[in-house]
């Protein structure tokens, strides 16, 4: 699945770590994401993100957040387990709270993001079903957040390298 938001890829990703219990760290552990179920119509993941971090817990502009987007094929379902998640669907904002979701057409454009104001973790399961091309699965979800993850880090290594020239 080609997505131009990603622009050109690193030539190294950042490795995460995996726990015992099947989850995928990214952030340094601010970012978890385990997979739930999948199959030929679907595929579910559970997401967390932790609160007060600058890449979960920083409103809209963390930067797990994923970028404002729309799926050509798929319906995508979000599912709050805990905490509060915000939204924007077609420019319209919004917050879901612990056992409610919201279903997300295809062509429908959107994003979210752990709502600052909670001060509490996100736990959202993610759900996406249909099209001939489902290209949402396991992979795509570690990749997508691998890439986030490696570009965070080179931009901190950045302003690191610049601020101990400058001094």
């Amino acid at each position: 699945m080609a997505l131009s938001f990603l622009g050109a890829a690193p030539t190294n990703l950042t490795r995460p770590k995996i726990d015992a219990d099947g989850a995928w760290n990214f952030f340094g552990g601010d970012f978890k994401t385990f997979f739930i179920s999948g199959d030929k119509e679907h595929f579910t993941s559970r997401q967390i993100f932790k609160a007060g971090s600058p890449h979960t817990g920083a409103g809209r502009g963390s930067t797990a957040t994923p970028p404002y987007h729309y799926h050509l094929y798929q319906t995508e379902t979000f599912a709050v387990q805990s905490g509060t998640l915000a939204y924007c669907i077609d420019g319209k904002e919004g917050t879901l709270a612990a056992g409610e979701s919201v279903v997300i057409p295809p062509y429908r454009h959107h994003t979210f993001w752990n709502e600052v104001s909670s001060g509490t973790d996100l736990d959202v399961h993610i759900t996406v079903r249909g099209g001939d091309n489902p290209g949402f699965d396991e992979a795509f979800v570690h990749a997508f957040c691998k890439h986030l993850s490696t570009r965070a880090e080179s931009c901190l290594l950045i302003l690191d390298l610049c601020s101990k020239t400058a001094t």
